[in-house]
């Protein structure tokens, strides 16, 4: 996790990388992979299906692998100013965020994500705004991401973020891919000044906190 600070908002360019194919035992690794996935939960940005938890801030990227990006890979990511520079032959997923209406993945894999709730009329320029009012849903469930996911049992997840609020906690949503507060396949959130990450395998449920990281 790349975490910059930049006053009076914490900024994050998030990179989640995970890698669960090369564990010490098969014990372990029947409890750790990602074989329990949902291939029926909808992808959303700023809050819970339920519309809980919602997170205020702002959103101007988001993109998926279905393996995990080596370390030279993601400093790489890091230094360009497009993060998907040099590592789009392994995209499964990408979503530029701009603008108003509703927005494509440029890998033409998964389906759009729409605006629910009222969306504010300052959606222009790069990112887009979140919060309790507003947020977006894919207009079906993201299968395709789940299934390669679950034959891979590893995933990157690149997020460039900035929150308006270093107090929201819950953890308030910023990427999910769930049902509801207490199921999802992996969640992103904002606990304070912190992030929160919480992943379902065997071994930490179904809603991914036992524990989350």
């Amino acid at each position: 996790i790349q975490k910059l600070l930049n006053l009076p908002r914490l900024i994050y360019t998030f990179i989640a990388n995970l890698t669960l194919t090369f564990l010490l035992s098969t014990d372990l690794q029947n409890t750790t992979n990602l074989s329990n996935w949902n291939s029926d939960l909808p992808l959303l940005l700023g809050t819970e299906k339920t519309a809980g938890r919602p997170w205020n801030g702002q959103v101007s990227e988001l993109s998926f692998t279905s393996r995990a990006l080596s370390s030279s890979e993601v400093e790489s990511v890091l230094s360009q100013n497009n993060l998907l520079t040099g590592i789009k032959d392994s995209l499964v997923a990408s979503y530029q965020l701009g603008g108003r209406g509703s927005y494509s993945d440029e890998k033409g894999n998964l389906p759009d994500l729409t605006w629910r709730g009222v969306p504010t009329n300052s959606q222009d320029g790069k990112g887009i705004l979140l919060n309790s009012n507003h947020w977006l849903k894919t207009s079906a469930s993201p299968a395709l991401l789940t299934q390669r996911i679950r034959d891979t049992s590893q995933f990157t997840l690149i997020a460039d973020v900035a929150t308006a609020d270093t107090n929201q906690t819950g953890p308030a949503r910023i990427v999910s891919l769930s049902a509801g507060p207490l199921q999802r396949n992996f969640t992103l959130g904002q606990e304070g000044t912190n992030l929160d990450f919480r992943l379902r395998t065997p071994l930490t449920g179904i809603n991914g906190s036992k524990p989350s990281l």
